[in-house]
Order: C-alpha cells, then sequence, then structure tokens
C-alpha cells in the first residue's frame, strides 16, 4: 500500500498496489505535513496554510 495526495491534500489518502481507487484513511494528517511536494505550504489542522516568507529567518503562516 502506499499513500498520495488525492483530493484533500491534508487527509491521509491512501490507495493499495494494484488496485485503482482511493479510501481516506484519516480526515487530517499531522500538523506540520506539507500539503504537496516542494512546497512550504503546510497542513495545520486539517487545512492546507499557505506560506508567506518574510525574512530569511522568519516564516509566517
Amino acid at each position: 500500500m502506499y499513500c498520495a495526495a488525492h483530493g484533500s491534500p491534508c487527509a491521509l489518502n491512501c490507495m493499495a498496489e494494484g488496485f485503482n481507487f482511493y479510501t481516506e484513511r484519516a480526515n487530517k494528517v499531522v500538523d506540520g505535513t506539507p500539503c504537496y511536494p516542494d512546497t512550504l505550504d503546510m497542513c495545520i489542522n486539517g487545512e492546507c496554510h499557505v506560506s508567506s516568507i518574510t525574512s530569511k529567518n522568519c516564516m509566517l503562516f
């Protein structure tokens, strides 16, 4: 089994190998999980929060 982002980026959706459908395993992932690969956006309480960088050492969500 592998897990992938399908539908809501902050829900845990998985597809079993050899099958062609997803099943939601949890309605939200752990806080701090990236919403999408290669982004700074992160899931907080089941919602994707877009990051805005204000300086090199400070990040606001």
